[in-house]
């Protein structure tokens, strides 16, 4: 499986939290330009939708697969493939004179984002000792949260003042220098208590079921009901398929084992709850200040600089006082937060008041601490070292499929309202309002309080 680091490994554990930076912090950086995309390549919206919701499916469909590749051959190896994967995709996009091509691309970017999002949790807790394996998982959880946050003001500096070029060769940087370290200084990693089994018809029919759902999703009203519903067809139909494959299979990607845990299962989708909101919030928010009040992109990056603020100082303050067996009520009270963010959301008018959006971004920010890295903790309390890539795709895949639903669904309910964006967007916030409620009642559910002492610290059980 490979040693556990009696010591820190700093450079080690700088290279991969870079790595995480740049996947992590790609997701807004792209949601802020986007307006600025589409306006420059003469793109429609929908088209812009379609660079995000290929990014997430091909994110999601290919995060269990190599987290099992990676548990296979080596974590190192499969974490260097996925840096490689978003490095060729950024010099591509940064050179790109068309939005088909960019569109194209996030083929490869979405593959990097699986890639090092399934291999990069177990390779962190192998740079700490044992007894520390908690703090790493806690790292790995914070880096993720800040980069989401930071991800804005960074995209409205780089795009109001370089061009909309400059993100991507921005993420390019942190990939190269994630590389250098990561290739020099880490240690390798595998899984030698499975068998190398991969379930590739498993993988097949995720992405099958996610795609031609979003495709339903993202084209209605585009094209005609019989192509809509031809798309849902193929979703049931392969989702049946994947629910009988993965019977026989031998190494699922849907672990029957995670998934009948209830503590997972609902860690994972509060999870999932939360990247919706995210995914909902970074693309609706942008466009909807850019576009409808006309704010500059340098303007937006301002205003929604109070996402991360909170970020900042809760992620110590949570980390220092957060218990697992307390874990329901902090997930809870950060989707109380989440309710407020959207509900403020509703107050804003063609004007979009600055002090709302503030409110509102703080609010997020808030609710982002208290909930993301204590269900992260939550959710791998009960998994295994040895399983450790394969489980956190597994957890991770369910966090994509709520953020490609909630891109979706967002910006479908944002342009096909008939009083035009404004009355969509306020849709898109009750609809986030909503499920952040049952983000509330999912929480509250969870029996933290049973967790047992020696899993307090986040290790990966069978």
């Amino acid at each position: 499986m490979g040693k556990v680091n009696p010591s820190l490994n700093i450079p080690s554990i700088l290279g991969i939290c870079l790595g995480i930076v740049a996947i992590s912090i790609y997701y807004p950086l792209m949601n802020v330009s986007l307006p600025t995309i589409t306006k420059e390549l003469h793109a429609k919206l929908i088209e812009a939708q379609w660079i995000v919701n290929i990014f997430g499916i091909v994110g999601c469909a290919f995060l269990v697969t190599f987290g099992r590749l990676a548990d296979i051959f080596g974590r190192k190896k499969i974490f260097v493939f996925g840096l490689a994967c978003t490095s060729l995709a950024m010099i591509g996009d940064a050179l790109s004179q068309s939005i088909g091509v960019i569109i194209a691309l996030q083929f490869f970017t979405g593959l990097g984002n699986a890639i090092m999002l399934s291999a990069s949790q177990a390779m962190m807790s192998l740079e700490f000792p044992e007894h520390q394996r908690g703090k790493a998982v806690g790292l790995w959880a914070m880096v993720i949260g800040i980069s989401l946050a930071m991800g804005p003001i960074v995209g409205g500096m780089l795009v109001g003042y370089l061009g909309w070029r400059s993100i991507y060769w921005f993420v390019l940087t942190l990939a190269l220098i994630s590389s250098f370290l990561v290739i020099k200084f880490a240690s390798e990693s595998k899984n030698d208590h499975d068998a190398a089994h991969l379930d590739i018809a498993g993988t097949i029919l995720v992405t099958l079921a996610l795609g031609s759902l979003v495709f339903a999703i993202v084209e209605y009203g585009s094209l005609s009901i019989h192509w809509i519903l031809t798309s849902l067809l193929v979703c049931v139909l392969s989702t049946l398929a994947l629910v009988k494959v993965e019977k026989r299979a031998d190494m699922p990607i849907l672990r029957a084992d995670l998934l009948k845990n209830p503590l997972f299962l609902k860690a994972s989708i509060n999870s999932s709850l939360l990247i919706f909101f995210t995914w909902s919030v970074f693309l609706l928010v942008p466009l909807f200040l850019e576009s409808v009040a006309h704010y500059s992109v340098v303007q937006v990056g301002l205003v929604m600089i109070f996402l991360p603020l909170p970020q900042v100082f809760l992620s110590l303050l949570v980390g220092k006082r957060y218990n697992v067996h307390q874990a329901k009520y902090w997930i809870a009270s950060g989707f109380v937060f989440a309710v407020m963010s959207a509900a403020l959301l509703l107050a804003l008018d063609g004007s979009a008041n600055p002090m709302i959006v503030i409110a509102s971004m703080a609010s997020f920010g808030i609710a982002t601490s208290l909930v993301w890295g204590p269900t992260t903790t939550v959710a791998v309390s009960t998994l295994s070292v040895q399983q450790a890539g394969i489980a956190t795709g597994t957890y991770s895949s369910i966090q994509e499929l709520g953020g490609n639903l909630g891109a979706a669904f967002g910006l479908l309910l944002a342009r096909s309202a008939q009083g035009g964006f404004l009355v969509g967007f306020h849709h898109a916030a009750w609809l986030l309002i909503i499920l952040m409620a049952l983000g509330i009642f999912v929480a509250l559910s969870m029996k933290t309080d049973h967790i047992s002492e020696k899993n307090k610290t986040p290790a990966m059980a069978h």
